[in-house]
């Protein structure tokens, strides 16, 4: 994908293989980051937070990737090989081939329930379809405030996934979530880009009482740059913003790290050793 309006083109459809063959171009690499953590740390969290299975709502989260990954036994690489552009239409038949092939793999024991949220509606209703959610909200919280079905939802959830979503949406949707959720402050988890400055989405967090903390031990490959282009806006961004960009942007990747908000009473109760040790190493 060269540019946002191309991914965007391939975001809402009814056949989702050129959002992942979109994806696996760009070796886009920050769900399996995000769902190894919860993976690794569901039963601590769960424990704490006094639930059997942890209720996620992955927010922009399309075709469902998350929930594919966390209730199945498979990889990125997997599921980007699986949804290869290989055919010229995407029917019944493949759609049932692809039910299958993710059945076969899911996991025995239900670690979590997930919802998606987001402005696709196609893309949603692919997940639901897939099993890759449970349920899901077509929304926009940057518009609109979340309608009663989404608020008495998040006033349940423990964990809200953000992995891919444009930056300029997190600080109104965030503000939205966290003062719909209650007495129950979901954690939020999430990657912040180099590029985009993270002081309004600090402030949200700041409002409501959450301290961000570091998963990972070091900074991973997010994606690939898509072109001398992107690179060249990307670099006078971050400088712009008074960052390196040759720290943020190697071997024509760019480097992130794994975030956590969460309320600071939780971080005092359960803190981060408890739940990764010395932090979440990535290969």
């Amino acid at each position: 994908m060269r540019n946002r309006k191309d991914f965007a083109a391939r975001y809402n459809l009814a056949d989702p293989r050129p959002y992942f063959t979109g994806l696996r171009d760009a070796d886009y690499r920050l769900p399996a980051v995000a769902c190894r953590f919860l993976l690794q740390s569901a039963a601590q969290i769960a424990q704490h937070r006094h639930t059997p299975r942890l209720r996620v709502l992955d927010f922009a989260g399309g075709y469902g990737v998350n929930g594919a990954l966390l209730a199945h036994k498979t990889d990125l690489a997997e599921i980007y090989d699986r949804f290869a552009l290989t055919e010229s239409g995407y029917g019944p038949d493949l759609f049932q081939a692809d039910r299958r092939h993710f059945a076969a793999r899911r996991r025995p024991e239900a670690l979590f329930e997930v919802h998606g949220l987001d402005i696709a509606e196609q893309a949603l209703a692919y997940g639901v379809e897939m099993g890759f959610y449970q349920g899901a909200f077509a929304e926009n919280l940057v518009s609109d405030a979340p309608s009663p079905a989404l608020a008495s939802h998040l006033k349940e959830v423990d964990v809200v996934m953000e992995t891919g979503a444009l930056g300029e949406t997190l600080p109104p949707s965030f503000h939205a979530i966290l003062s719909t959720s209650g007495p129950k402050r979901p954690w939020i988890l999430l990657a912040s880009r180099p590029d985009v400055d993270d002081g309004p989405l600090n402030q949200v967090f700041q409002r409501h009482g959450y301290t961000v903390e570091l998963c990972t031990a070091a900074p991973f490959r997010y994606r690939r740059l898509a072109s001398a282009q992107e690179r060249t806006e990307i670099f006078r961004n971050t400088a712009a913003l008074g960052r390196d960009p040759e720290a943020a942007f190697r071997d024509d990747y760019f480097w992130v790290d794994l975030l956590l908000a969460r309320h600071q009473d939780t971080v005092h109760a359960l803190p981060m050793t408890d739940l990764v040790g010395q932090g979440l190493r990535i290969d």
